[in-house]
């Protein structure tokens, strides 16, 4: 995943990737308060290097400060989330099939082989190893499409929802659905269906998106009871 902020390697850094990958793998949840003293606890560290990361986090989206000042991983709205999923999916489906145009022998090859890992970890309910192999099948497709900016774009998009994300392919059948997908996705690239891996690539994202947000109105109907 491209990181919209280039950064050198330093301890802030490593407490960034630490916070980071927390928040996309739903270990920190969203609205749940992070703790500055505990990190710099558990780093050794002065309360710095946290605050800085807490910054870049922010600046990429994915922290917010309370009205105390509190750091919060950032909870989107269900129309944040609806309008973001809806930009996703138009943006990533033209990445797609600006990628299919161009895939050779070689990157097919990879993609069968990753759809591969894919059917062994559903099985075996290694629901976070398989989201991290089906975003490398997907990626086959997108590195081919020759614009640096759409991936940068939609990068920085994806990190923002990307613990949504996490959460939908942990309910059940939602693993075995995107590997569904992903298969019809590698036989349209094999066909040199173009238009076809689009479609299927935005109706993914839609649906995803869809699924979401029904989830999150459904929490905010139940919390007001």
């Amino acid at each position: 995943m491209v990181k919209p902020i280039a950064r050198r390697s330093s301890v802030r850094d490593l407490i960034y990737d630490q916070i980071e990958s927390d928040i996309i793998n739903a270990v920190m949840l969203p609205g749940q308060e992070i703790e500055i003293a505990a990190i710099a606890d558990q780093w050794g560290v002065s309360r710095t290097p946290v605050r800085e990361a807490l910054f870049m986090l922010e600046a990429n989206g994915l922290i917010e400060f309370g009205l105390r000042g509190q750091p919060l991983v950032r909870k989107l709205s269900p129309k944040e989330v609806d309008d973001t999923y809806f930009i996703l999916a138009t943006l990533e489906g033209a990445m797609a099939k600006l990628g299919a145009e161009k895939i050779g022998i070689s990157e097919l090859a990879r993609m069968k082989g990753l759809i591969a890992e894919c059917e062994v970890l559903v099985e075996a309910n290694e629901y976070a190893s398989f989201r991290e192999a089906t975003l490398r099948f997907r990626e086959v497709v997108y590195e081919q499409c020759g614009n640096k900016r759409l991936v940068d774009l939609v990068s920085s998009l994806w990190i923002q929802v990307r613990p949504y994300g996490t959460w939908l392919l942990s309910q059940p059948g939602m693993a075995a659905a995107r590997l569904e997908r992903d298969h019809k996705i590698l036989q349209a690239c094999e066909q040199g269906d173009a238009v076809l891996v689009q479609k299927l690539v935005y109706e993914g994202v839609e649906l995803a998106g869809k699924r979401i947000v029904k989830h999150l109105l459904e929490d905010e109907a139940s919390e007001g009871l």
